[in-house]
């Protein structure tokens, strides 16, 4: 991957054309040292972009790479360097893989805490100009889940989701099977309140962004018909780049490589 290449400027309008802005969008990086020590450039490019705000869509690290402060800490600093406004959303390689041997052995839960911890404090996104997010830990019933978060730029909702890789953390362990029972029934809330907000007349489009693949191509057909009354642009990893145009009918995505 050449890193100065792997990122994405999206385009996003409202009712009118000058309602026009730009984001970028990126996400797997940095895996490796020669990633991290080009990083910079990658955020000087993006700097330079006339951009209304950054998200990375998780994966901070390989999941072999290992899971310690030290890498946390560095890579929020390389974060903060952004002079947009940055939003972090959690990949299964930044916890779920921490159980890897190369990466520790440690537990799981333990590193979704301090990710927690480390990069979802306060009502406001990261970065030097920062946004301020609406989080799902608002709600007293769910405190814990300051990573769902949701913002508004122009007409156009936006709305972090934590769904991960490595099977969102089914299937390994029993305490990783109630985790995940506990965190996809706050996501499902989460998403229900989503598009809720976005059938209200101020919202012309939803954009939803995760770092697993929810393969919607296996479930709705290219030409099955959608019955919603907005465009809705979901966004997550896959195996190769393409910005998909939201229409009216059809659900489409954003995929990152």
């Amino acid at each position: 991957m050449h890193l100065l290449s792997s990122w994405v400027a999206l385009s996003a309008w409202g009712a009118t054309q000058a309602a026009r802005f730009e984001f970028g969008l990126i996400g797997d990086l940095p895996y490796n040292p020669e990633q991290e020590a080009k990083f910079p450039n990658l955020m000087q490019e993006i700097n330079d972009a006339n951009l209304a705000f950054v998200v990375h869509n998780g994966d901070f690290k390989s999941g072999a790479s290992p899971c310690s402060d030290e890498t946390f800490v560095q890579r929020k600093a390389l974060f903060q360097t952004s002079k947009h406004s940055f939003i972090f959303l959690p990949g299964d390689n930044d916890w779920t893989d921490c159980h890897q041997e190369t990466a520790g052995s440690h537990d799981p839960l333990e590193w979704l805490a301090k990710l927690r911890e480390v990069f979802f404090q306060g009502d406001h996104s990261l970065g030097q100009r920062t946004l301020p997010l609406t989080r799902q830990s608002n709600d007293p019933s769910y405190v814990s889940r300051r990573e769902h978060i949701r913002w508004t730029n122009g007409e156009v909702l936006f709305v972090g989701l934590h769904v991960v890789g490595s099977n969102n953390n089914l299937g390994r362990t029993p305490e990783a099977d109630v985790e995940y029972r506990e965190r996809n029934a706050a996501t499902m809330v989460w998403l229900q309140q989503a598009f809720a907000l976005a059938k209200r007349p101020e919202h012309k489009a939803l954009m939803l962004i995760m770092q697993a693949n929810p393969r919607f191509e296996d479930r709705w057909p290219p030409c099955h018909p959608r019955t919603l009354p907005f465009p809705a642009c979901p966004t997550s990893e896959a195996r190769g780049p393409s910005a998909d145009a939201p229409t009216k009918t059809r659900l489409k995505r954003v995929r990152l490589d």
